[in-house]
């Protein structure tokens, strides 16, 4: 492998559906842990009620999330990103 080759794959690697994976594997884990220990550790059908509603209100979050995410134009919003304007600060005015 070349290092042109490298730069080429790092500079066109798909960074946004990675960290929405990301975001997705850490949410739903997380979700997970709780309607686990909601359901294995609660005492009679009261935490497993709540357990369902709180599955019920997770799914439609993440379904609000995935519509939100699929309207954002982010070809636009990188597009208008200039890194150099980072790096400019403005002088003091003394």
């Amino acid at each position: 492998m070349s290092i042109n080759s490298i730069l080429n794959f790092v500079s066109n690697f798909p960074v946004l559906p990675v960290i929405f994976a990301i975001v997705f594997l850490v949410f739903w884990i997380y979700v997970f842990f709780i309607i686990y220990h909601l359901t294995r550790f609660g005492i009679g059908t009261k935490p497993k009620i709540i357990a369902f509603i709180f599955f019920i209100g997770s799914a439609f979050l993440f379904m609000q999330l995935v519509y939100s995410f699929n309207q954002i134009d982010f070809k636009t919003i990188l597009g208008n990103f200039n890194p150099d304007s980072l790096l400019k600060f403005p002088k003091p005015n003394f």
